[in-house]
């Protein structure tokens, strides 16, 4: 043990230390004293064993140097910068990861697959560039990676035939015919589509979006409308540069007439005059920002004015009514958040979902990838999509496209992404700080939406110091929100520090059912807010919604629960809570709010969880060697998240959502393994599921 210790000791000391830590007699850890022999020298152990890794040192260097040159600099420089960035920390996203997509070594042509035709293919045997030669393909697949095909298992028929990696299950060897059960077929039709929204989705309507060619009469329009009051608004602006030059000019003149003494020469040189004409003053009235005052019944009258005078102004259509208080709220993921994830929490008891944030730009382009961002299971009985775009130019058309062709029930904004790609562009959290230009964008979506909801999600602030959102709250009602999502940090603060929800609670709500009167005399609705973070447990959901600051007053925390589970009502809570991280570490969250209760859950339960997602995966994005790929990735990109979660029956207290906890050993091998940080355990965990990767890498964010 005492040469073990040594050894560590002194790998630990840089020859550049080892007289400041002689001297100040500064060590990593208590180091005992050596045996006598060296205490006779004079010297103590430490200062000995110090000595003697110095002469190692230097002798080793002596060895690397170069021996025609003797030089030793040019080592020992490499050598401390490999230790430097050895001891680098490494920070933020992995924005290099490589590709986990896999294709089958044969392309085989995936309508001659299926129907054993092609439209595209010519007499000549030309037209289409992928195989047609179905038995060269089928020879050259490899090995089923199982005996049973969940999508003929469960539907009566594969859709993918011969490219299924559990093709044997549905396939004749022989004929490569593939077997269909009638009765299974025939539940699934009466049953409906699985998956909707994904019927409209195909080549020709992502060229018809890229080529301008699916009418959006409404967007035309207000961009018409937008085009008007942008012109009024640099009317205006003018005026207020003209007249602010105008004062400037007087100024200097008047301190110049007082610096001399020559007030009266000023006067009758024909100086400008401290009153402004009507011509000056024209268009000036409501420049201030006044963001609300009390009219003669007492009540709160919202006058709009901007950063920007001027600003769209347009009726708010009537909505519809959905009762968006006292439901739990998934949060829209990116990546993480998709199709199969959003059924595993709906299976658990969550109420609203949403999809991941798709780009306007993008839908505007006609990509298929932010496109199917709109499929939306039918177990999702309340599902909204989420845009993000820096302009009513950009957002409304594929607003008004998605409000009209699509099935969902409401359209949310986001104001709060802290991606440096998207804020860039002005979209994301960058709208906070353009109060205008937000304005013109709910404006917009709420004229070519019709009669679907628009809601906002956003943050506290774009920087720590500078919140900003209580200013918002009563402009977003204004402006016809349905309901508000506050993040409780800044985008400076990204995930980092704690959601103040001191901030949410006593800042934002109180504006959500203050009484308001529009400038048409008409009264505002009330909004519900929800709150967003640090949401782990059914007790941080509960104190919420009840109005709970502080979390760590245990005795408080206790009191507020017991009057939550006896049906107590809210007094100053949220009308809802967001859950977006702590879905992704334990989903059965809402299982947990809606019994009240802690569910110390096993490794069995969660790996039959694990099971039904890749299995909603492969509903999702097929069966053949690309589908499974592409499971198998989002299965490990959650296991990124599942792995943080330690098992209650573990703790003495209980898991906090920004305390990572070590490795650690579970109550069994499963457990043990499902806690691993390892992207190797996850791909192990993905193969019990999914059959043999030798091939697949993954690299975690």
């Amino acid at each position: 043990m005492e040469d073990a210790k040594r050894d560590d000791f002194d790998a630990w000391i840089l020859p550049g230390h080892l007289k400041v830590n002689v001297d100040a007699g500064k060590y990593p850890f208590p180091y005992e004293k050596e045996a006598s022999t060296t205490q006779g020298s004079g010297e103590s152990s430490q200062e000995h064993s110090l000595k003697r890794k110095a002469e190692e040192n230097v002798s080793s260097r002596d060895a690397l140097a170069n021996p025609e040159t003797d030089d030793i600099t040019a080592v020992t420089e490499a050598d401390a910068e490999s230790r430097a960035v050895k001891k680098q920390k490494v920070r933020g996203q992995n924005k290099n990861r490589p590709a986990t997509v896999q294709h089958e070594s044969i392309r085989i042509c995936n309508e001659f697959a299926s129907s054993g035709t092609c439209s595209r293919l010519t007499a000549d045997g030309k037209g289409c560039k992928y195989e047609h030669d179905l038995r060269a393909f089928f020879d050259s697949k490899g090995p089923d990676l199982g005996p049973v095909c969940h999508n003929y298992e469960k539907f009566g028929s594969c859709h993918y035939g011969v490219r299924c990696r559990w093709a044997m299950h549905h396939t004749d060897p022989v004929t490569l015919h593939q077997r269909v059960e009638e009765d299974k077929v025939k539940a699934a039709e009466e049953r409906g589509p699985e998956i909707l929204n994904g019927e409209i989705l195909g080549r020709a309507f992502f060229k018809d979006v890229k080529k301008r060619q699916i009418p959006t009469p409404k967007s035309d329009e207000f961009e018409a409308i937008a085009d008007a009051f942008l012109k009024e608004r640099k009317d205006r602006n003018a005026a207020l540069l003209e007249a602010a030059k105008k004062r400037k000019a007087l100024k200097a003149q008047e301190d110049e007439a007082a610096s001399e003494g020559r007030q009266d020469s000023v006067e009758k040189s024909g100086g400008v005059p401290m009153e402004d004409d009507s011509s000056t003053n024209k268009g000036l009235e409501g420049v201030s920002l006044t963001v609300e005052t009390t009219n003669d019944h007492g009540a709160k009258v919202l006058k709009y004015a901007d950063e920007q005078p001027t600003a769209i102004r347009i009726a708010r259509p009537e909505k519809k009514k959905y009762e968006f208080a006292g439901k739990s709220y998934l949060a829209p993921l990116t990546t993480v958040g998709n199709l199969p994830f959003r059924r595993i929490c709906k299976s658990f008891g969550v109420d609203i979902t949403c999809g991941e944030m798709a780009m306007a730009f993008d839908l505007c382009s006609g990509e298929a990838r932010d496109w199917t961002l709109m499929r939306r299971h039918r177990s999702e009985d309340f599902f909204g999509v989420q845009l993000a775009g820096n302009g009513p130019n950009v957002v409304n058309p594929p607003c008004e496209i998605i409000s009209r062709d699509f099935n969902v029930d409401f359209i949310d904004l986001n104001c709060g992404c802290p991606l440096e790609p998207v804020t860039k562009k002005g979209a994301g959290a960058s709208l906070l700080e353009r109060p205008a230009k937000l304005a013109d964008i709910v404006r917009g979506m709420n004229y070519v939406t019709g009669h679907t909801p628009v809601t906002v999600k956003l943050r506290t602030g774009f920087y720590d110091s500078k919140p900003l959102a209580e200013k918002l709250i009563p402009r977003l009602r204004q402006w016809g929100v349905s309901a508000i999502t506050v993040h409780g940090r800044s985008r400076e603060a990204r995930y980092s520090k704690l959601a103040d929800w001191k901030y949410i609670l006593d800042k934002i709500t109180p504006h959500a059912s203050a009484e308001m009167i529009d400038e048409q005399g008409e009264v505002i609705p009330p909004v519900a807010i929800f709150g967003n973070g640090d949401v782990l447990h059914s007790s941080d959901y509960w104190a919420r919604m009840m109005g709970m600051r502080d979390l760590s007053n245990e005795s408080e925390l206790t009191h507020v629960l017991d009057a939550a589970n006896g049906g107590g009502t809210q007094t100053g809570g949220v009308a809802g809570v967001m859950i977006g991280r702590g879905a992704l570490i334990k989903p059965w969250i809402f299982t947990e709010i809606k019994e009240r209760r802690v569910w110390d859950i096993s490794s069995g339960e969660r790996f039959d969880m694990l099971r039904d997602f890749t299995n909603y995966g492969l509903e999702t994005w097929g069966s053949d060697t690309m589908g499974v790929s592409t499971t198998r990735r989002f299965l490990c990109e959650w296991m990124s998240f599942l792995c943080r979660y330690v098992p209650v029956g573990l703790l003495e207290r209980p898991q906090k959502l920004n305390h990572r906890v070590g490795t650690f050993y579970g109550r069994n091998d499963l457990e043990t393994l499902m806690g691993s940080p390892k992207s190797s355990d996850w791909i192990k965990i993905s193969e019990m599921l999914l059959g043999p990767a030798p091939d697949f890498k993954f690299v975690p964010k």
